[in-house]
């Protein structure tokens, strides 16, 4: 898992328009400079959940959370963030 989780911030931090936040757990924190709907339709499209931090105090659509997941997975979210 701290494999997986090193890699994906490494690639996440690759796309300019995304910051992504490091913690301690296998969630990561990410803003993005796009269009919030844009981006979740076509995670969703693409089979990856994805889900925005509306609810959390402080935070707002541009907030995004994800999941580190099974390796396939990871470069799957990757591939389609990359290509948005």
């Amino acid at each position: 898992m701290l494999f997986e989780k090193k890699m994906i911030m490494r690639m996440l931090r690759k796309i300019e328009w995304i910051k992504a936040y490091d913690s301690d757990i296998h969630i990561l924190l990410m803003k993005i400079d796009k269009n919030p709907d844009e981006v979740s339709q076509k995670l969703r499209g693409a089979g990856l959940d994805i889900r925005d931090c509306a609810d959390i105090k402080g935070l707002d659509r541009s907030f995004f959370r994800i999941a580190i997941m099974k390796h396939e997975h990871n470069l799957k979210l990757i591939s389609t963030l990359n290509s948005l």
